[in-house]
């Protein structure tokens, strides 16, 4: 059910990048109960110029940014998204990303938003 979208500059290794794909769809799995298969993700890296931030936004120091969207199904407590929140940044730690260069947006919607293929809305009966 989510779709993942992870927007970097091009001085992000695409090693990296996959990396934190992985971190991102653990802490699906782990965090938002996603099923395991459950992952469509989109990656890119993007030169300088096409990436406009705030270095110092809310006190967070930023230098080489990353940003993480993630569109899924609505319905998680704040608990929920906070313990997400966190463990994509500790992947994104782990993959050689400072995690305060990593920003998450959440964008949910309800079933009848999604269609996997065949223009059918699986998630709604009888479709």
């Amino acid at each position: 059910m989510p779709l993942v979208s992870i927007t970097a500059h091009t001085s992000q290794s695409g090693e990296a990048l996959a990396r934190l794909g992985d971190a991102v769809h653990d802490a699906l799995v782990t965090h938002c109960g996603v099923p395991a298969q459950d992952r469509f993700q989109v990656r890119r890296r993007v030169e300088q110029d096409e990436l406009v931030f705030d270095p110092s936004f809310l006190g967070v120091e930023r230098r080489d940014p990353v940003f993480v969207e993630i569109t899924l199904r609505n319905g998680r407590t704040i608990a929920v998204k906070q313990a997400l929140y966190r463990a994509i940044a500790e992947g994104a730690d782990a993959a050689g990303i400072r995690k305060e260069d990593v920003m998450i947006v959440l964008r949910e919607n309800a079933e009848p938003d999604w269609s996997f293929g065949n223009g059918i809305a699986q998630y709604v009966p009888g479709s």
